[in-house]
């Protein structure tokens, strides 16, 4: 049996795991009171400029990540047809 995915998972990142492609978001400034949702898909890069955001992964039994203001998050998810 699988072991739990913890987050976070530190390690060396291989550009090569974001292939065949990478997709880039758009620059998104959301109002401090405002709250947006946006689905995550295998992995995603993060640089928040102020303030911070929560990531959280339904499927996962682990609490939810706070990224703050300043700081790089690589947020690994685990792959749904495959192991972790």
């Amino acid at each position: 049996m699988p072991t739990a995915f913890k987050q976070p998972r530190t390690r060396p990142l291989d550009v090569r795991e974001f292939a065949p492609s990478v997709h880039y978001a758009e620059f998104q400034r959301i109002p401090p009171a405002g709250g947006s949702l946006r689905r995550l898909y295998d992995s995603e890069l993060m640089y928040v400029y102020s303030g911070s955001i929560r990531v959280h992964f339904e499927d996962e039994a682990s609490p939810p990540r706070v990224v703050r203001g300043g700081i790089c998050s690589y947020c690994l998810r685990p792959s749904r047809t495959g192991s972790s």
